[in-house]
């Protein structure tokens, strides 16, 4: 009786990884939002360095799977994409609305999780 035995790898898709410095960060606007019981965003706005970088990084990773690091605080993996919507159509509308106000947030973090983003989004 012969027994053959097969090894499947299914080859781990890779995850970019977005890091972002609190230099990048307007200090002034690091705002924390209470969602619900246990559940909050935090809420900032880039410098307009910082949001280069963060444009650029989501144009090269567009359709992609990504994360946000943020201090040791670590997000899911997500994909990266362009949703049309009635106040936008196309992906440079959306850019050139997004360059006035340069907002970001990670939502659905508990507050111990919270207050990590907020520290390593605060100068030093």
């Amino acid at each position: 009786m012969l027994s053959v035995v097969f090894f499947c790898h299914t080859k781990e898709e890779a995850v970019q990884t977005r890091r972002i410095l609190p230099d990048e960060i307007v200090q002034d606007s690091i705002q924390l939002i209470r969602l619900g019981t246990n559940n909050f965003a935090v809420k900032w706005t880039y410098t307009e360095a910082g949001a280069k970088n963060m444009l650029a990084f989501q144009e090269a990773h567009m359709g992609q799977k990504v994360r946000t690091v943020v201090g040791d605080f670590e997000s899911p993996p997500g994909e990266i994409m362009f949703r049309p919507m009635p106040a936008f159509t196309n992906y440079d509308q959306w850019n050139e609305g997004w360059l006035q106000h340069r907002t970001d947030k990670l939502f659905g973090v508990n507050q111990v999780e919270a207050n990590r983003i907020i520290a390593s989004l605060k100068s030093k």
